[in-house]
């Protein structure tokens, strides 16, 4: 037993063990080549990064590449009217095809940070509506008249996965609300599909 101890010791003790240590937690700039695919094109570079709105930049803070192309349906832009009543995807179609669009507003990513925080992620489209006043209450209303048991904040929602920190987002009344529950988190995610 001592002899395995006395082991041990010179073995953590050597300058050899300490060098390998010292090797691996030293912090060494990544330069590993990374391949990066937009459009018909490949950029190659070891210092980019994708930013939060899917573009690739580099560390001088360049922009290398836009994310042009969705990469999922959850990765639609959000539809909302000038009164900030968030609109589904069937609500959206049924205005198109009434005609009750009067203009709309295309706010790409970077554009809407700072208005729309993470929802801006993949785009919102705002729409002036001609001559329809839509029926709304806010999201938390709405949810809390849904599930009077529970006590909800505007931190528990999500909209298509993105989180949201505006409690003055309404959602029409007649429209069926889709939302899944994740009972771990607590989370509400409202689906605009």
């Amino acid at each position: 037993m001592r002899n395995i101890s006395f082991i041990l010791i010179y073995f953590f003790c050597s300058p050899s063990f300490a060098q390998v240590i010292s090797d691996n937690t030293t912090s060494k700039k990544d330069t590993t080549q990374k391949h990066f695919v937009i459009g018909d094109r490949i950029i190659t570079c070891s210092d980019c990064k994708i930013d939060f709105c899917g573009n690739i930049t580099n560390s001088k803070g360049d922009t290398l590449g836009k994310s042009t192309r969705l990469q999922n349906e959850s990765d639609r832009p959000l539809f909302f009217t000038v009164d900030n009543i968030l609109l589904t995807k069937v609500v959206t179609q049924k205005l198109i095809d009434r005609n009750k669009i009067k203009s709309l507003n295309v706010i790409k990513c970077n554009e809407g940070l700072i208005v729309f925080g993470d929802l801006a992620k993949n785009g919102i489209i705002t729409l002036e509506l001609k001559d329809t006043i839509i029926n709304s209450e806010t999201l938390l209303e709405n949810l809390r008249r849904l599930r009077p048991d529970k006590s909800i904040f505007i931190n528990d929602i999500l909209i298509n996965g993105l989180a949201t920190t505006d409690d003055k987002i309404k959602y029409p009344k007649l429209d069926k609300l889709l939302l899944e529950y994740d009972t771990k988190r607590n989370i509400y995610n409202i689906k605009t599909e």
